[in-house]
């Protein structure tokens, strides 16, 4: 079968060819129509109607644009009959899928400024058991994909390819000893080797719950969500339930929303809204211990392409950015800022990760943030 829930992400480098156009930004505000909107002369009605005329009815983006640290404006757009038309979303909630993983490891980076782990520390100390052959797997590690683990652990695997639409709900404790102690089969040694994984991304979130002895939402809420006032964001649906856009399939239906266990969380089970997003790529521009260690690479995964904790950073010359995407049943999302000039651009959609073109939303973050990034 076509594995597409591992939320895989594509690494993208379009900006090896982009020349970075600037944009002069005014005040926060919402604008209400497109055409209101100008860019040095960039037509982004044309733009959005590239990237998005071939999604079904009921598809809606809300995108945020980020400069010098403020938000120039939110865009919301809805397809009806055929036709792109003006919507306010901006607190409308969507999936951001694998965006998630940049909040796990946000955590991270706080336990250890706080001295509550290290970066070094292994999973076999916090679990209190050892893995197959004695593993010794970093929470650095888990965070930038060198682990060595699979994409999905075994049982998840099993249940893929038995059919199932909601493979991430049933994944126990039980369950996760025996992945990791009876049937561990690592793809590369820890620490050689970029490999994404949702498998190590729940896994790491699930780790800094046992260390701080709270569920993975009530971390969130209270380091993050709450501090920053991101009153729309949460792992817990039925909290933002009369703020959620409907996900929708491949074929534009209402699209069975994915459940994760509490093992699964950190790797995609964020809901949350432009509005939110925008306060913590802001959050993320200041100079402080936890970002600094949050955006420090960590491994060197191409001449372009490194990742830190999280966050793949991508260096060209002149330009250093940082991004993520996310992609569940119902929903693809992609980020993308500039910590040095402050600008960013954040793309939220209820395309199905299993749309052929479903990419497209990563195709049009970028091409917007050439025009916005100077």
């Amino acid at each position: 079968m076509k594995r597409i829930f591992m939320m895989r992400k594509t690494v993208y480098l379009f900006a090896v060819a982009f020349l970075f156009i600037h944009a002069g930004f005014a005040q926060t505000k919402v604008v209400n129509h497109l055409s209101q909107i100008k860019m040095n002369n960039y037509n982004l009605e044309d733009t959005i109607y590239k990237y998005t005329n071939f999604y079904p009815d009921g598809t809606q983006l809300a995108i945020a644009f980020i400069e010098n640290g403020k938000v120039k404006f939110f865009r919301g757009i809805v397809k009806q009959n055929d036709t792109l038309k003006d919507i306010d979303n901006a607190n409308s909630v969507f999936g951001i899928g694998s965006i998630t993983k940049v909040f796990t490891s946000t955590l991270l980076a706080r336990a250890v400024v706080n001295h509550q782990v290290s970066l070094d520390e292994t999973v076999d100390k916090i679990l209190g058991y050892p893995l197959k052959d004695n593993v010794q797997i970093t929470l650095k590690q888990l965070s930038n994909h060198t682990s060595g683990l699979p994409g999905l652990s075994n049982k998840i695997w099993a249940i893929a390819d038995k059919g199932s639409n909601n493979p991430y709900a049933n994944f126990s404790d039980a369950d996760l000893k025996t992945d990791l102690t009876d049937s561990l089969k690592l793809q590369s040694v820890p620490g050689t080797k970029y490999a994404y994984s949702n498998f190590g991304a729940g896994l790491l979130a699930y780790l800094l719950s046992k260390v701080e002895k709270k569920p993975y939402e009530e971390m969130l809420q209270q380091q993050i969500f709450e501090p920053l006032k991101m009153n729309h964001s949460t792992t817990n649906r039925n909290e933002i339930k009369n703020y959620l856009v409907e996900g929708l399939n491949v074929n534009g239906d209402t699209a069975r929303l994915w459940e994760f266990s509490e093992i699964y969380k950190g790797c995609g089970s964020i809901y949350s809204s432009v509005n939110d997003l925008s306060k913590f790529v802001v959050d993320n521009f200041n100079q402080n211990e936890v970002n600094n260690l949050l955006h420090q690479p960590t491994f060197q995964i191409n001449t372009v392409n490194s990742i830190a904790l999280g966050w793949n950073k991508n260096v060209i010359p002149n330009y250093t950015y940082y991004w993520h995407n996310g992609g569940v049943e119902g929903y693809r999302s992609c980020l993308i800022m500039d910590i040095e000039k402050k600008n960013a651009i954040i793309v939220l959609s209820n395309v199905s990760a299993f749309h052929p073109k479903n990419d497209m939303i990563d195709a049009l973050c970028f091409e917007l943030f050439k025009v916005t990034d100077k």
